[in-house]
């Protein structure tokens, strides 16, 4: 009789030790889960982080062309600057979603990702804001910027001609 009270106390510990174990493992999953997550994120707002680089490098070229062609090509090359910052709004969405999803859910790094959300949102913001409000007034401006580039187109053209006849 002593064998079975020394038996039944070894598997009520070895029960409580194992749903210890269960319960510890529950929480490793769940913090691998988040540190995946965060990774994907992070991921993320590194690509947002060098696009924007290159965006920035591209407006603040000083380079206003010096002919005809060389205006044009620049006016297509804003225009794809335009269309690829509109195109990164649904992206930037998806990262603001995700950063909120993290804060809601208390993830271990919670702080660290709203950082990282905010200096992203705050860099993207200053080129999307502005093709945005473009775009919604693109009538209005496009009759203001129609005239301003075809007077630098003439003036280019001119400047051609002169430099040909010289």
């Amino acid at each position: 009789m002593g064998h079975e009270t020394e038996v039944s106390g070894c598997t009520d510990s070895l029960k409580e030790q194992w749903e210890l174990l269960l319960e510890k493992i529950e929480e490793k999953t769940q913090k691998l889960r988040e540190a995946n997550q965060q990774q994907q994120f992070n991921e993320a707002v590194n690509d947002m982080d060098f696009w924007l680089g290159e965006v920035e490098a591209q407006l603040s070229s000083e380079d206003c062309g010096r002919d005809l062609a060389g205006v044009q090509n620049l006016l297509k090359k804003h225009q794809l600057v335009e269309r690829d910052v509109l195109a990164r709004q649904d992206r930037l969405g998806e990262l603001s979603g995700q950063a909120k999803k993290f804060v809601q859910e208390q993830h271990f790094d919670a702080e660290n990702i709203q950082e990282k959300h905010k200096s992203i949102s705050d860099r993207y913001s200053r080129y999307g804001v502005y093709y945005t409000v473009s775009s919604l007034y693109s009538g209005p401006l496009n009759n203001v910027a129609k005239p301003s580039i075809e007077a630098t187109s003439k003036c280019a053209l001119h400047t051609q001609t002169l430099d040909w006849l010289d």
